[in-house]
């Protein structure tokens, strides 16, 4: 998510829209500072230490106000997770999110090809050498991809660090595209700019 996007906040605090998470740095959306393109150093170090500081002092006061939780028995629940093999999404994510082809000179066909190799890496599952960890973490990186792709399947248009190469650059619509979902299809909204929660 190192660029402009990222997670959205829901606050200045870091939160976000899921109670208990908080976000911060290059994990959380620089978009209310920068805009449609990257910070470079100076913004983005000021943002970092700024969300990072607001987001440990808010998760800090959250987990104590919840109190003791039980456990995460992981044995009984690693079936349910989603895990994925992590060499075939490291030859995948190489060979379909690195190219600049693909992931910056943005063409329908080559994100659609991309996003489908990606959707059926997902499915792979992990093999009996991989951690618990390690499968996540592949999962997670893949279905970031996932998301990525999609919105800039939904975005026709040029603006800020998205290029589509059919579609000129674009001054004129003040609105952004905002994607989630976790165990379903990643559903689209666009919000108008004066929408956003943090000004």
């Amino acid at each position: 998510m190192r660029g402009t996007g990222g997670i959205r906040l829901a606050d200045t605090d870091g939160s976000t829209d899921v109670p208990g998470l908080y976000a911060a740095g290059d994990a959380a959306s620089r978009e209310v500072i920068v805009g449609g393109r990257t910070g470079g150093g100076s913004p983005n170090a000021a943002w970092a230490i700024a969300t990072g500081s607001s987001a440990s002092v808010a998760s800090s006061r959250f987990a104590k106000a919840c109190g003791t939780v039980q456990a995460f028995d992981t044995d009984s629940q690693v079936a349910q997770l989603a895990t994925s093999d992590p060499h075939a999404a490291a030859e995948t994510l190489e060979r379909e999110v690195r190219p600049a082809e693909v992931h910056l000179f943005r063409s329908a066909p080559r994100l659609t090809a991309a996003l489908r190799t990606i959707e059926a890496a997902l499915g792979t599952r992990a093999g009996g050498d991989a951690s618990l960890a390690a499968s996540r973490s592949a999962s997670a990186l893949m279905y970031v991809a996932k998301l990525s792709y999609t919105s800039a399947l939904a975005r026709c248009e040029t603006r800020g660090m998205h290029r589509r190469d059919v579609f000129p650059l674009h001054g004129g619509r003040a609105s952004r595209l905002l994607i989630a979902g976790m165990d379903s299809e990643p559903a689209l909204r666009w919000h108008a700019v004066a929408d956003r929660a943090i000004v």
